[in-house]
């Protein structure tokens, strides 16, 4: 990279005043404004995100504030999400649902459509675990896996 900012500064450098010449101001009546990030965008709504979506809000706000659920009374952070599903997904499994692969080690967390791969994950104030991690730890001690999953993490709250 480093190479290339080379050859690109000894190409256009010579020829600055020209570049300068034909600049173009901006028009401030024609110019948007992003809203301001902040850490509730990064909580899942399993009604309106898609596994796409959550890929992109991932990669957009992953590292600052990051992409999370809520796991009971507890906020779960998705650290390291992988394998982006973006179909409609095969065994119909409901928006929400987080079910654990155990040849692949990681969580399936389904959307309305496509699914991803969960491999890292944060309970807040507590430090970051891997899907089997979590899985062992936390997730095995709690009765009845399945309803809680649901009722937690998805947004069908009548399971």
């Amino acid at each position: 990279m480093a190479d290339l900012g080379v050859e690109l500064l000894l190409e256009v450098l010579p020829k600055l005043d020209h570049y300068q010449s034909k600049k173009q101001t901006q028009e401030d009546s024609q110019a948007t404004l992003a809203p301001k990030i902040n850490k509730e965008m990064g909580f899942i709504n399993f009604k309106t995100w898609t596994a796409a979506y959550c890929d992109r809000m991932y990669r957009a706000i992953g590292s600052e504030h990051g992409i999370w659920v809520q796991f009971g009374d507890k906020k779960v952070k998705l650290v390291e999400i992988c394998d982006i599903q973006d179909s409609d997904n095969n065994n119909k499994a409901p928006a929400g649902m987080l079910i654990y692969s155990h040849p692949s080690r990681l969580f399936i967390l389904h959307f309305k459509q496509g699914s991803v791969s969960v491999s890292k994950l944060q309970v807040a104030t507590k430090r970051v675990t891997t899907a089997q991690e979590f899985y062992n730890g936390y997730i095995t001690s709690l009765q009845n896996i399945t309803k809680v999953l649901v009722r937690s993490i998805g947004c069908n709250s009548n399971v």
